[in-house]
């Protein structure tokens, strides 16, 4: 399975198109292709090719010895995007928003939990060759998907006070030792 990647003119670069092609012969210049359409958002082919450029070198960053093939990885790349442009959607249907000051305090938290001395993360990123705005583009979809479904777990849990009544009843009548689980794993699809 590969993604396939349509031509996506401008519209004045299209009517040029016709134009030219009118006179005589043209040169169509591509400025991006589209992926994907998700409820008439578009994601374009560099996006995917951005995503899983990323996608590529976490894996290389885990230690793993084999790449999944190219294929695997460009579906994966483009599964994740449309996930992110559905969470996008449903964030403005929510009118959930992510403010440029909860960026700044989530780039402060990288900085606290991998020791960097404040305000050198974006040096950092820049030595490594990421640029900064893809940086905290990631990190808004990151938090925004967050809010969406914290959002959304809040929404569906409801406990009556008439449960939360029983529920104590019965375990001040017979309460029973704390019971431990150890998880390895938390997946949030």
């Amino acid at each position: 399975f590969g993604v396939y990647c349509l031509p996506f003119f401008t519209m004045t670069n299209l009517l040029s198109l016709m134009l030219l092609s009118m006179v005589g012969t043209a040169q169509a210049e591509k400025i991006d292709s589209i992926a994907a359409i998700v409820n008439g958002a578009a994601i374009t082919c560099y996006e995917v090719d951005r995503d899983k450029t990323i996608l590529t070198q976490q894996i290389k960053q885990s230690g793993q010895s084999e790449l999944p093939s190219d294929a695997f990885l460009s579906k994966r790349a483009l599964d994740n995007r449309i996930a992110i442009v559905l969470q996008q959607q449903e964030a403005a249907k929510l009118g959930i928003t992510v403010s440029d000051e909860e960026i700044d305090n989530a780039m402060a938290d990288v900085e606290t939990k991998n020791k960097i001395p404040a305000g050198q993360l974006t040096e950092i990123l820049e030595a490594q060759g990421i640029d900064v705005n893809e940086y905290r583009q990631t990190l808004r979809e990151r938090l925004l998907t967050g809010k969406v479904v914290n959002t959304a777990v809040r929404s569906s849990v409801s406990i009556s006070e008439e449960s939360m009544r029983e529920y104590y009843r019965k375990f001040l009548k017979d309460p029973k030792p704390i019971r431990e689980i150890q998880l390895a794993q938390i997946f949030i699809v």
